[in-house]
């Protein structure tokens, strides 16, 4: 607290702010106390944005504009009513003396005082928001990639060309699970049932050991693509017989020659892949796909759609 041997504040700025009669000792004392009821409001304001940001951020702006506001006030009050009788510079440092920053209030415990706390957090919340607008950015350019993929990538690209085949050649596609029975499976559906997949892979291996001379020369193995021997070929129609190794090409040809039926594979790209022409009657339909599905090749069944049915999968 300033001390002076005068005992009323002079000057004729004193009566603008209603302070002419108040002793330096006595304003001190009045600006004490109404720092003290601007620390309750502030304590108020606190509690009141205790559980919201947005609260929060106001609080710190409110609190800040009350501390200036008050400390202009007290600077002017002090400076008019000590006028020429101490300097400017001892002002100021009773100013400083009454700052709020003696009980600087924060809005949490540990925290800085407000003055230096709204400059932190206005920085603060320029790194969030820039950290935010990066993350947003990604976000974006991840979420342009996925559509991208959606639309273009070889597995939608297909979808889109088959359904579109489908449709055009009034066809309704049946799908099967994608196990590694699914050329078997689908021709099963075809055949409604009169063979069974077990039934159909006896028959493909032992027309394929019967006729060698047609397939051998035309099988690789598919860990050196070479082709394959006398052995090779022997334990390739053993798998064919007695697991669920994928069946292709040489499986639909054998297929078609034992059930003396012609086999038609539409594709996506390229002219439909028919088999066994030698024989009439309706072929048997399947669809392949060559991306559509996690485990590779995929064969679905088709038949021709009715009134009632869907263009789609049943």
């Amino acid at each position: 607290m300033l001390e002076t041997n005068e005992s009323q504040c002079n000057g004729p700025a004193s009566a603008s702010v209603n302070n002419n009669h108040l002793t330096e000792e006595d304003l001190l004392v009045k600006h004490k106390a109404e720092k003290k009821e601007l620390q309750a409001t502030i304590q108020q304001l606190k509690k009141n944005a205790q559980n919201s940001k947005k609260k929060k951020k106001e609080a710190v702006e409110e609190i800040s504009k009350l501390e200036t506001e008050m400390k202009a006030r007290h600077l002017e009050e002090l400076s008019q009513c000590k006028k020429g009788i101490i300097s400017n510079g001892e002002v100021e440092s009773a100013v400083a003396d009454l700052s709020l920053s003696e009980g600087a209030v924060d809005l949490g415990e540990g925290e800085t005082p407000i003055s230096e706390k709204s400059v932190k957090v206005s920085r603060a919340a320029k790194r969030r928001a820039k950290k935010a607008e990066a993350a947003e950015q990604r976000e974006m350019e991840l979420q342009q990639e996925r559509e991208h993929q959606q639309l273009y990538s070889p597995r939608a690209v297909e979808a889109r060309l088959m359904a579109k085949l489908i449709s055009e050649r009034q066809l309704r596609q049946t799908e099967v699970q994608p196990d590694g029975n699914c050329m078997y499976s689908a021709l099963s559906l075809q055949l409604e049932g009169a063979k069974s997949v077990e039934n159909l892979r006896c028959l493909a291996s032992d027309y394929m050991l019967e006729h060698k001379d047609d397939f051998l020369p035309f099988l690789t193995a598919p860990d050196t693509g070479e082709l394959l021997d006398e052995r090779g070929f022997q334990d390739y129609c053993d798998k064919v017989a007695s697991t669920s190794a994928w069946g292709g090409q040489p499986e639909l040809r054998a297929l078609s020659q034992v059930l003396r039926r012609k086999i038609e594979v539409l594709q996506a790209e390229g002219a439909p892949m028919v088999l066994g022409e030698e024989f009439s009657g309706d072929p048997l339909l399947l669809a392949y796909y060559r991306h559509s599905f996690s485990l590779g090749e995929h064969y679905n069944s088709l038949r021709k759609r009715t009134i009632d049915s869907p263009i789609g999968a049943t």
